[in-house]
């Protein structure tokens, strides 16, 4: 993908960095692989684009580096080695380098995941969130492309770069930068987001590898119909391809169009996925957690009840809506979140 800009290659190679190529463009970042010999290592290094940082961006950033660098400890969140700021006014973030790509990378090359690993992933993962929720973060971007490979073919959080760090800095455009596809009902209509739509968010992304696309997406198609079917359809059901029905319940729940309705929380998502192995007769996969205080837990929350909670059905979907005109605040409603859509589409064709 070439070399990248030269005065960016020049400093880095003066920090000791050897090899350095651009492996990946994003809107605002270059993601350069480059050798560390003082470690013996293979490193990433995001480099932000924009040399003259205005604070929104900085702010981004910098929750980045404080989030990933706080959870860099749990075995499924990637690590980060260090960052700074180059003499040219780029800031900069040095991890670990992911040589497997990511989930949507595998399934573009291998085809759907097949639901016993899905499951696996999706547990730690849900270890993953339950450690950023319990230091406050929330990811708001889960996503196939969000989730890299390790060496080891571990999957591994990442990007955490608009994550809402509690106390700190809130952005307002939340509809416009997560990926709309895996985005729960209530944050189209513009609610803020909670741990609850990571929640919704993993259980999509589980839904995708194992589909093969999104759950509501259709190719070539705007983005309205595809809010109306986030808001109204259920998800597809998955057991015609052969997927256990404990499993699709575990999936049919996360995706719940209310928040309530959906697992409580991403350790209890994790939980029931363990529940759903048990229930295949299949070994039960550890869920790593790191609370802040910096206690480990590989098992459930609650060790003196070994079974996790029973599986529930899924609510029905909502009714749809009236044939008749619509009033009053559904008329406003409406036109709100069609203000919100045509944002989010202008955001989309600009990425």
């Amino acid at each position: 993908m070439g070399n990248g800009q030269p005065e960016v290659v020049e400093e880095l190679t003066r920090q000791g960095f050897t090899d350095v190529t651009v492996v990946g463009r994003g809107g605002h970042a270059l993601v350069y692989r480059a050798e560390q010999p003082a470690f013996g290592r293979t490193v990433a290094v995001k480099v932000l684009t924009d040399a003259d940082l205005d604070p929104v961006a900085f702010e981004r950033f910098e929750r980045e580096r404080r989030a990933l660098g706080a959870m860099s400890k749990h075995p499924n969140i990637l690590t980060v080695y260090e960052g700074g700021v180059t003499r040219s006014g780029q800031a900069y973030l040095v991890t670990e380098y992911a040589p497997r790509g990511n989930l949507a990378e595998r399934v573009a090359r291998r085809g759907p995941v097949p639901w016993p690993e899905a499951v696996v992933t999706g547990i730690k993962l849900a270890g993953a969130l339950e450690t950023a929720h319990r230091r406050g973060v929330v990811h708001r971007d889960v996503k196939p492309e969000n989730v890299l490979l390790s060496d080891y073919g571990e999957p591994l959080l990442g990007d955490f770069g608009i994550a809402r760090i509690t106390g700190g800095f809130v952005t307002s455009t939340t509809i416009i930068r997560a990926s709309v596809a895996h985005v729960p009902p209530e944050v189209l209509a513009g609610e803020r987001p909670r741990p609850s739509t990571d929640v919704y968010s993993l259980a999509s992304t589980l839904l995708t590898v194992i589909w093969g696309r999104p759950p509501f997406f259709h190719e070539d198609e705007a983005v309205t119909p595809l809010y109306d079917r986030i808001a109204r359809e259920a998800p597809p059901d998955l057991r015609s391809r052969g997927v256990p029905g404990a499993v699709c319940r575990v999936l049919e729940r996360g995706l719940a169009k209310r928040p309530s309705d959906r697992p409580p929380s991403a350790l209890a998502l994790g939980e029931e996925l363990q529940a759903a192995q048990r229930a295949m007769g299949q070994a039960v996969t550890p869920l790593p957690f790191v609370a802040p205080d910096g206690d480990h837990d590989a098992g459930p929350s609650r060790p003196s009840e070994p079974e996790a909670r029973p599986l529930r059905g899924v609510e029905p979907p909502p009714p749809p809506p009236p044939t008749g005109p619509v009033r009053g605040e559904a008329r406003r409603r409406r036109l709100r979140v069609a203000v919100a859509l045509t944002a989010v589409a202008a955001a989309l064709g600009a990425a």
